[in-house]
């Protein structure tokens, strides 16, 4: 089968989507598909999947929109070579581009907002804007497609806009590999905590930005030290300079500097060995689709404590961790305090368990391979 992706951007440093976009690739093309990645040159840390053909292409003007030209060109000749796109995202012009030509050749497609349609996503920014794009360019790519992806159920149930269109619940996905084989403990305590042996780990490791909370809770971490005195917070994630830059002014002023470590962007062996020496995982954010570092934090076997906004419902029924009500973060930190007291090695196990069942790649591509088989049934399987 010929599949297409179309993405704004796959650096590393956006994130998840990216991340999630190219491991998707990769795992289909292991499977003897055929996979292209049509995308924007954004600059930053390239991803590049195994056996994936990437077209990047300069962007026309500023990054907002991401109007790239040569990205369109490259669209109409190669969209009806495809038998199904994958259109990542919504907001900017690649994933319009490749649904108006997708309509116009008659290729099924698949859009996958990935938590940008919830609710308190649409709040972000101007919502007025995003209600004149909906109208304009992704209403009409949302209700022209052959399948909207959600995460999960819990993704459907907050993204108002979806009402009445075709969707499907598929999660996101571990390696096989990587959850089979973690690398031993100690590693990352090694390199930065060597002075501090008897540590208790609370790793934030995610994107740097305001949507993720991390301001909301820095302010309860005087709290947790007070409670756990050798507790140590480690900030793992990159983001817009100014937000940075605000993360670090908000820890001088609070004077927490002396129990806190910004560490930057983790990839690859140094992500996973942070996540192996954790002793909790946060995440405090005020919204998310589907969080590909919840679910990594889970395979590690690191329990998390995370806000009912990261909508992981998951979490709870398996007994992988503690959410807490999305605007008490006094609620947060008490849940934070409780698994540093009360270290529970069965719920990191529950996390393991529960990746195991749901959430490795094998079992992931097995469903896109089912939906693309089903929106494209002649074309031809590996």
């Amino acid at each position: 089968m010929n599949i297409l992706f179309t993405i704004t951007d796959l650096s590393a440093e956006t994130g998840g989507v990216a991340t999630v976009t190219a491991a998707l690739a990769e795992n289909l093309a292991a499977r003897g598909h055929q996979v292209t990645i049509g995308t924007v040159d954004h600059g930053g840390t390239y991803l590049n999947p195994h056996d994936v053909r990437v077209a990047r292409f300069p962007l026309d003007g500023s990054a907002r929109l991401a109007r790239s030209s040569r990205l369109r060109e490259f669209l109409l000749h190669q969209v009806p070579a495809h038998d199904v796109v994958q259109i990542q995202g919504l907001w900017q012009s690649p994933g319009h581009q490749a649904a108006a030509i997708c309509r116009k050749f008659k290729i099924p497609y698949v859009v996958a907002p990935h938590g940008m349609l919830d609710e308190k996503s649409l709040r972000m920014g101007s919502r007025h804007m995003k209600r004149l794009f909906w109208w304009l360019a992704d209403g009409p790519m949302y209700r022209g497609a052959a399948a909207v992806q959600c995460l999960n159920a819990a993704e459907q149930r907050v993204s108002p806009w979806l009402a009445g269109l075709p969707v499907v619940h598929i999660a996101n996905g571990i390696d096989d590999h990587t959850f089979a084989d973690l690398p031993p403990p100690g590693a990352f305590r090694g390199r930065h905590l060597a002075a501090q042996p008897a540590a208790r780990m609370v790793l934030f490791l995610s994107r740097i930005h305001p949507k993720k909370g991390l301001d909301r809770f820095l302010p309860l971490w005087p709290q947790v030290i007070g409670a756990v005195p050798e507790a140590r917070l480690v900030i793992a994630g990159t983001g817009e300079a100014a937000h940075v830059q605000a993360i670090k002014d908000q820890i001088g002023r609070l004077g927490i500097g002396s129990s806190v470590q910004m560490v930057g962007q983790l990839n690859g062996p140094d992500k996973w060995q942070a996540l192996r020496d954790a002793d909790v995982f946060i995440l405090p954010s005020h919204q998310e689709g589907f969080s590909m570092a919840i679910t990594e934090a889970m395979a590690a076997g690191c329990p998390v404590v995370i806000t009912r906004a990261c909508q992981f419902d998951e979490v709870a029924t398996s007994g992988a961790g503690i959410i807490s009500p999305d605007d008490s973060m006094a609620a947060f930190a008490d849940g934070v305090i409780s698994l540093l007291k009360n270290p529970d090695r069965a719920m990191g196990q529950a996390g393991r368990s529960l990746v195991a069942d749901r959430y490795l790649w094998s079992k992931v591509v097995d469903q896109f391979e089912a939906l693309y088989q089903k929106l494209a049934p002649m074309a031809d399987q590996p």
